[in-house]
């Protein structure tokens, strides 16, 4: 997990939202109707949202750090404050301290479309510049197209936005074994764990690949690129180091699907842990 500074794209991200309002919404007597994501998207304003954001978040997915450029593109807009939030969820969001969810800078859309002023900011929530992230579609090879975390899993369930708090890097903690924790110390451990449930990025196949991870670290990166051809070094390189500990025998059994080509190229989507895992475990 990392902080997602988004200050310095501001202006442009929020001009896209600007002109897909100001250009396909507006009425003869001058408000603001019809505004939906569906729109927003079909108009290519969803792809420009997207490129804007990449350029402070990488290729990296938001919540669980998979290189999207390395899974078919395979990217989507999250959607913090969710399209159809729960009752108060939307209070809640704007009490966090996150100045990008306060009321003075997004309004539902169905409050914006009613409001007597609709100058913007406050901008509708559902095509906001200020609550898009861009995420990864969830899917892993066993799984075919069903999303199994991220955005697409979480839906509209309420959870924190981790990646907009600047101490992002400290409020989880990864673990040998592959699992994922809310940091205990972190004063704000209990919505952490609720957000990391949303997230699903306690789910199996990211914990497998995050352990492979932990037991490759030491490996050149190199050398695992090649192993996505050459299924010999796969092996190989695979092999010498599963079942080292007797108490990780059964993680490191579910580690071996990944001697498939496929797998292996899902796990090298995830290459931002190879350094996080160096740095946890020197």
């Amino acid at each position: 997990m990392r902080y997602i500074d988004k200050t310095e794209i501001q202006q442009q991200g929020r001009a896209i939202t600007e002109d897909y309002v100001r250009n396909h919404c507006a009425t003869i007597e001058g408000r603001y109707l019809n505004i939906s994501y569906s729109g927003f998207c079909s108009l290519g304003y969803g792809t420009k949202m997207m490129d804007c954001l990449r350029k402070v978040q990488g290729n990296y997915c938001c919540y669980c750090m998979r290189d999207i450029s390395m899974n078919s593109g395979a990217v989507t807009l999250e959607h913090v404050i969710p399209q159809h939030p729960g009752n108060g969820d939307v209070d809640k969001y704007s009490q966090l301290g996150i100045e990008a969810l306060n009321a003075e800078t997004l309004s539902l859309v169905e409050e914006f479309v009613q409001a007597p002023d609709q100058t913007m900011p406050p901008y509708p929530h559902n095509v906001a510049f200020d609550n898009f992230l861009n995420s990864c579609n969830g899917t892993f090879p066993d799984k075919g197209v069903s999303s199994i975390c991220c955005n697409n899993k979480r839906g509209n369930t309420y959870a924190i936005p981790l990646p907009l708090y600047p101490d992002a890097a400290q409020m989880v903690i990864y673990q040998e074994e592959g699992e994922i924790q809310p940091n205990t110390q972190h004063p704000l451990a209990s919505d952490i764990a609720i957000s990391i449930a949303a997230y699903k990025l306690k789910c199996d196949n990211l914990k497998i690949i995050r352990r492979m991870w932990y037991l490759l670290r030491h490996t050149e990166y190199d050398i695992l690129v090649q192993c996505l051809n050459d299924g010999d070094l796969r092996n190989k390189t695979l092999n010498s180091v599963l079942f080292k500990e007797k108490r990780y025998m059964i993680i490191d059994s579910l580690v071996c699907k990944y001697f498939n080509k496929e797998y292996w190229k899902t796990f090298l989507s995830y290459h931002w842990f190879k350094d996080k895992y160096l740095e946890l475990f020197p």
